[in-house]
């Protein structure tokens, strides 16, 4: 009988240790929401403070979403808000999830509120969240469908996904460069680490800076000209490009199609002062042509606000 009995849980420790070995541990990148299914419209369950470790059981077939555990909470979270240590590195899951071979898992309703949820209070709704998630799981049928014909077109979603976000989100801090995360992400549908995270990834490459943009007149520097540049022949408009970007007047230098190979913007705080850096940084310049000096009378605007709808 003690040998049956040693027999029989060997046998389940074998069937038990796939789950085990399954589990994979990550942590929130800079925080994030744990919800009632693959979605930020489902359920809140928990928030996850930056730096907190949850164990993931799998993630659907797109790594859009994963179902993790954390303390006594169990429930989806964004993949994009997961990190995970991959190759000395810590990528985000909804990137490298097929690299990392997490598991694969699908999501229904009711098993999982059934044995996760009940005694919460929007367990009793359970039927009407379990409807949306059948019309949810039609529409996911229709997208997998499609992804088979066409096997990049999630990442492609998701690209284009990501810059519609990254759009939206310029527009608010073009509005208001101090615009607050928790804003941004709640008129975006997604939390405020996504938002946090993204927007530190945008500066570091150097595609986003915030800063003050000030009316140069209202601060009493009243010489402000667009002057028009034509590069001589023989000479490289990208040298004199380059050297009118270093020059502290400068504030605007653009290589453009028609009558100019040039056009900058100057801002002197006095018309002397702007007459001096056209004979000395214009006229006097032999791989220049001829210089239209443009100067500015009244200022309507100053933005440096575009793409908005």
């Amino acid at each position: 009988m003690r040998r049956l009995c040693l027999s029989i849980c060997f046998v389940a420790a074998i069937f038990a240790a796939p789950s085990a070995a399954n589990a994979q541990r990550a942590w929130a990148l800079n925080g994030a929401e744990i919800y009632a299914g693959p979605g930020n419209d489902y359920p809140l369950v928990a928030r996850l403070a930056p730096g907190v470790r949850v164990t993931v059981q799998g993630c659907l077939s797109d790594y859009t979403w994963c179902d993790v555990v954390f303390g006594g909470n169990r429930g989806w979270v964004y993949a994009g808000e997961l990190g995970y240590s991959y190759q000395s590195r810590r990528v985000p899951i909804v990137d490298y999830g097929p690299r990392i071979g997490l598991p694969i898992i699908s999501f229904s309703l009711g098993n999982y509120w059934d044995h996760y949820y009940r005694g919460r209070p929007w367990y009793g709704e359970r039927d009407r969240w379990e409807h949306r998630a059948y019309n949810r799981d039609d529409h996911r049928h229709y997208e997998n469908n499609s992804r088979n014909e066409h096997r990049n077109d999630w990442r492609n979603d998701d690209n284009r996904r990501s810059e519609r976000n990254d759009r939206r989100g310029n527009y608010s801090l073009q509005n208001d460069g101090r615009a607050a995360f928790t804003a941004i992400a709640k008129q975006l549908g997604i939390s405020e680490g996504s938002v946090r995270n993204r927007v530190g990834q945008l500066i570091d490459s150097k595609v986003l800076r915030i800063m003050g943009v000030a009316d140069p007149m209202a601060l009493g520097y009243d010489a402000y000209a667009m002057v028009g540049l034509k590069v001589a022949s023989g000479h490289d408009p990208q040298k004199a490009a380059h050297y009118f970007r270093d020059r502290d007047e400068v504030t605007y230098v653009i290589f453009v199609a028609g009558r100019y190979d040039l056009l900058i913007e100057v801002i002197c705080e006095t018309h002397d002062q702007l007459a001096l850096f056209l004979r000395e940084h214009c006229y006097s310049r032999d791989d220049l042509a001829s210089v239209e000096p443009m100067v500015g009378l009244a200022m309507y605007k100053n933005m440096l606000k575009w793409g908005q709808p």
